[in-house]
């Protein structure tokens, strides 16, 4: 029986986005468009997204081939668009340089495991983990549900795959934020895009090498503006307090949160300097 590798090619942006193997194309499709199978993935998120458009993926025969050659042959085509730049929603990785295909526990350690990246709300780098398990463990987050497609945040944080990351440009990771905020969040954080502050990326990823883009707040006594505590991060603030609220505050939300006024440092810094 032959095998047949496929594509799925995405009507909006005219570009393959999904690929796989299948002895029977029909069969497949339609189980493809059945809204009920294989949930909370890349690939389901991204076909209920142009179902709700009232759209379908273009079914594409990329190769026809015998069945013991199509699980190397699904894995070249997937990494020969992977390497083009192609924005796959196939679960892929390397390790250890072999491509290797995977499912949701690629983002467990063990198991061909993804490095990931957190990065804070505004884009500046946090740290980097060597599985999504090993993150959960540390911040409490649920970064898959942020890898699938399924939350544009857990946890406080923005996540990653480690070597999409690093090949970003200034651009795209500044597109990464405004998806990942509120229009208000992004609106009234103007200082996010500016040169120097959050967005000039380097290529490896220390904590060490980022810090300088970490943004300083601070908490304030909300009927003095007495300075109380200074924290590197709004991201730090609310481990240590354990409230989102406080995000909120910065962003002008609402007036206090935990019982305290939040602001950026560099901006009260300003407000000092103007008196």
């Amino acid at each position: 029986m032959n095998t047949y590798i496929y594509g799925l090619r995405c009507p909006l942006e005219n570009k393959i986005k999904y690929i796989g193997k299948t002895t029977k194309p029909t069969e497949r499709y339609k189980n493809h468009l059945n809204k009920c199978r294989d949930k909370n993935t890349p690939k389901r998120n991204w076909l209920n997204s142009l179902r709700k458009q009232k759209l379908k993926p273009e079914f594409i025969i990329l190769e026809e081939t015998n069945k013991k050659l199509g699980k190397d042959r699904e894995r070249y085509w997937i990494k020969f668009y992977y390497d083009k730049g192609f924005d796959l929603v196939n679960c892929c990785c390397y390790n250890d340089g072999v491509f290797s295909l995977g499912n949701k526990t690629s983002f467990k350690k063990g198991n061909n495991s993804v490095a990931i990246v957190a990065l804070n709300l505004d884009g500046s780098f946090y740290k980097e983990f060597d599985s999504g398990d090993s993150a959960n463990k540390e911040t409490k987050a649920k970064p898959f549900t942020v890898l699938s497609g399924n939350q544009k945040t857990s946890g406080g944080f923005i996540w990653i795959k480690k070597e999409k990351y690093e090949r970003m440009t200034d651009k795209e990771l500044e597109e990464l934020v405004i998806h990942s905020n509120s229009k208000k969040q992004v609106e009234n954080n103007p200082s996010w895009f500016k040169k120097g502050i959050s967005l000039q990326k380097g290529r490896k990823c220390k904590r060490e090498q980022h810090n300088h883009r970490r943004i300083p707040i601070l908490m304030l006594n909300k009927e003095t503006n007495e300075v109380i505590k200074e924290f590197e991060c709004a991201s730090d603030a609310i481990r240590e307090l354990k409230s989102e609220s406080i995000r909120a505050a910065l962003c002008g939300n609402c007036k206090t949160a935990v019982g305290y006024k939040w602001v950026h440092k560099h901006k009260f810094m300003e407000n000092e300097d103007e008196k």
